[in-house]
């Protein structure tokens, strides 16, 4: 009876190890496999950004008009501009948030750092879970603060970031508006079509007014930096590819500033939501 219990708890021990084997097993695969992923992620805590000199910097300022020929609404002139004295007061927002700044930069093939034409602040709230996306318009005047020494007029807010990069902005943004940017990413044109084709473009609603203006985007980027981008030629919900994304995304002509970042965003959702639908083996 004593060897047949000894026989049975033997038995039953090594039932148990073989299942603890099993799930170590399992535990290891688990590990190596999201390790293989986050590997294939280049984290970087600040990103080298090539220092212009000052003829560079002015030179891109020269080019930037703040007028534009088919502009047909109220302008103002900046000494006619009011400003606050005193910096924005810091929004205190704590450990459960997490500001995150997109920048999309006007930068052609072969060109150095450009204006930072669109900017669109992603804050997750982790406790809520929930993503908000904030605009910020390139043309809003604010007070460029002082960097490397040098005082800087006021000027419009995609000027900062030709002069000292993310790190300029993101103290611009903190003494105009009172936020802390926790995070920076940047896209050129490039960049950003490639992103969108690698999720395989994105599902867009086009409006039949937008068509002209979004294929005269298309023509001209296609000459500029060498594309072939197809033309639109219908209204409706259809998939984007990057090209056809990014000549959306910067379409303004046909309205309006505050409706371009509304396409800005729209796009941003579309790809998200393309992401959020895929197996984690296949995120690009």
């Amino acid at each position: 009876m004593c060897a047949k219990k000894k026989g049975a708890k033997r038995g039953f021990l090594t039932v148990i190890a073989v299942i603890l084997g099993l799930i170590l097993a399992c535990l290891l695969a688990a590990t190596y496999y999201v390790n293989h992923f986050l590997n294939q992620i280049n984290r970087v805590e600040q990103i080298p950004q090539e220092t212009l000199t000052h003829e560079e910097v002015e030179i891109i300022l020269a080019e930037t008009d703040p007028v534009e020929e088919e502009f047909t609404g109220v302008v103002i002139e900046p000494e006619e501009v009011t400003m606050p004295e005193e910096p924005a007061e810091v929004i205190e927002t704590g450990d459960h948030v997490v500001n995150i700044l997109l920048i999309g930069q006007d930068r052609r093939p072969g060109e150095g750092r450009q204006r930072s034409d669109a900017m669109i602040l992603c804050t997750v709230n982790k406790e809520q879970k929930t993503l908000t996306m904030t605009s910020f318009l390139r043309d809003t005047y604010v007070k460029i603060p002082e960097y490397n020494g040098k005082k800087y007029s006021d000027n419009r807010l995609n000027v900062p970031y030709v002069i000292g990069g993310m790190e300029l902005l993101d103290r611009c943004l903190e003494q105009n508006f009172g936020i802390r940017v926790d995070a920076n990413i940047e896209v050129n044109f490039s960049g950003f079509m490639k992103l969108i084709d690698m999720v395989g473009g994105v599902e867009i609603e086009i409006k039949g007014y937008e068509i002209g203006y979004l294929n005269k985007h298309i023509a001209s980027m296609n000459r500029v930096m060498g594309t072939n981008t197809k033309s639109i030629y219908s209204s409706g919900k259809q998939t984007l590819t990057g090209g056809q994304a990014l000549a959306y995304a910067r379409l303004r002509h046909v309205d309006s500033d505050l409706k371009r970042a509304d396409r800005q965003k729209a796009v941003l959702e579309a790809a998200f939501n393309k992401v959020k639908k895929q197996p984690v083996s296949k995120y690009p």
